[in-house]
């Protein structure tokens, strides 16, 4: 069975303080390799995340990029927990990172 795609968008940050008011967007692409959702799977999640200030006359950004690797380990019917290894890369400089989460399906 081919990898089936899961993509999501969140907007990470955003500010209520006088300008410049900082901002952060992700996006992913988290491919499962089983259709099931039963079983424990290992996952691969390429993403991108741009982060910056804007408001006042000035504004910045920038682009990371990255690649994370683990294994969603399901819990009860609807609920999975995730555990991650990643990697990022922005402006010259390599970042390392844990994750854990909570998957919730809606059916």
């Amino acid at each position: 069975m081919p990898p089936l795609p899961s993509v999501s968008a969140t907007v990470v940050g955003r500010s209520a303080i006088s300008p410049p008011r900082p901002f952060a967007w992700a996006s992913s692409c988290r491919p499962s390799f089983r259709s099931g959702r039963a079983a424990n799977q290992f996952y691969v999640r390429p993403f991108i995340e741009i982060t910056g200030f804007s408001g006042g006359g000035a504004s910045d950004s920038q682009a990371l990029f990255g690649i994370g690797g683990g294994l969603k380990i399901p819990l009860r019917d609807r609920i999975a927990s995730r555990f991650e290894a990643n990697f990022a890369h922005t402006n010259g400089s390599d970042m390392i990172g844990l994750l854990a989460g909570l998957s919730f399906y809606t059916r």
